[in-house]
């Protein structure tokens, strides 16, 4: 009976370890994979500083005047003054930005 007794620990001594080095090995698995999304999530990031920046830059670029002094705006503006049929209306905001 003792020696089953002995023979019965040491099988479950050699399970725990079998599941000690596959929780380690889930372990490992797992950290790679949270820093892989990481990267990705600062490489998104990134991307969206990114485009934040050229729309900034775009919006700037409708509202800088020439050597005339008019931008992009007010020329278009100024042809829909002029009788060009249109239905719509450039934004409020864009307009006082071009002035």
């Amino acid at each position: 009976m003792t020696t089953l007794k002995t023979i019965q620990y040491i099988w479950r001594q050699e399970n725990q370890k079998k599941n000690v080095l596959e929780i380690a090995k889930q372990g490992g698995s797992l950290y790679d994979k949270f820093v892989i999304f990481i990267q990705i999530l600062k490489a998104a990031d990134k991307k969206i500083s990114e485009a934040k920046s050229k729309t900034e830059e775009a919006i700037k670029r409708l509202s800088e005047s020439d050597k005339k002094g008019n931008s992009l705006i007010t020329g278009v503006q100024r042809l829909k003054d002029l009788g060009s049929p249109a239905k719509k209306e450039i934004p409020e905001d864009f307009l006082k930005a071009s002035e």
